[in-house]
């Protein structure tokens, strides 16, 4: 499916600022604490999780002088590198033609790639991805009575639209 650099752009935008609203205002304390009694993972966690994994896909694809972040760095690195990882997005997608631009996904067979997914698959891989983790870390400010501060302009509703509207190739 065709998607334009502006759409992707957007998405990788309107996510980054979703992102930084997950973590606006956390005590070092919020952003290591787990819930008791679950499997889950902490607010850190989560966000370094969402940063390497795009890092993984870069890699696959072929991208080079990507490194991935260590979870023993502490918070401020970690938004750093997500930052960085934003700039590197947007510069990629600017430099990027053609099919890169399109939604193909990444097509396994048992463990042997038969496709490598686009830049414009990855993009909306990953975003969707994160999106995921970032209702656990909203899950996890409310548990700590701190919840996310509201911002229309990053709305949960905004940054699903926009994933639903690239998927099925709706413009606003």
């Amino acid at each position: 499916m065709k998607t334009s650099k502006n759409e992707l752009i957007e998405l990788v935008k309107l996510v980054r600022g979703y992102g930084h609203r997950m973590i606006v205002d956390l005590k070092e304390e919020e952003q290591t604490w787990t819930p008791p009694n679950t499997k889950g993972r902490s607010i850190k966690s989560y966000f370094l999780h969402i940063i390497n994994a795009e890092i993984f896909w870069l890699l696959k694809q072929g991208h080079e002088n990507l490194e991935y972040i260590g979870p023993d760095n502490p918070m401020d690195i970690i938004i750093e590198g997500y930052d960085k990882m934003e700039e590197y997005l947007l510069k990629t997608i600017e430099k990027s033609e053609g099919e890169q631009l399109e939604i193909i996904p990444h097509v396994l067979d048992k463990e042997q790639t038969i496709q490598m997914g686009t830049l414009g698959w990855m993009i909306w891989r990953t975003s969707m991805h994160a999106v995921h983790h970032f209702a656990q870390m909203a899950y996890i400010r409310f548990a700590l009575e701190n919840p996310p501060i509201e911002d229309s302009t990053y709305s949960w509703s905004r940054v699903m639209d926009t994933i639903v509207m690239l998927k099925h190739g709706i413009q606003e």
